[in-house]
């Protein structure tokens, strides 16, 4: 007979963490807004509030320097994103002031 062995579960952790937001770019605004500092096998879900400033915003979704995903927001707006095996998060800007909040629920196992 044979017995199948299989590994102890083990534990899935979430971290909830909202920040506010705020870049003034001259000509075009960078900024890292979240590092995964973890391991690559994560999942994610959460949103980008925008609620100061009069051109869209660029939030994209790296994988070391890899685009995994990008989203267009426009000012006063809302996006919801869900997104696994990231290592950053960065908004792009044009120029002047530009405010909001980022909110991200991260899950892993231990």
């Amino acid at each position: 007979m044979n017995k199948v062995i299989c590994c102890t579960p083990s534990a899935i952790i979430k971290d909830k963490i909202c920040i506010p937001w705020s870049i003034t770019g001259g000509e075009m605004g960078i900024q890292t807004i979240y590092t995964n500092n973890l391991l690559n096998y994560i999942s994610s879900t959460g949103y980008i509030k925008y609620e100061t400033g009069v051109q869209e915003i660029v939030v994209t979704f790296f994988q070391d320097t890899n685009v995994l995903n990008s989203i267009i927001i426009q000012p006063g707006s809302t996006s919801n994103f869900t997104i696994k095996n990231f290592t950053s998060i960065q908004i792009t800007t044009g120029s002047g002031l530009h405010q909001g909040e980022f909110c991200i629920t991260v899950s892993y196992q231990l």
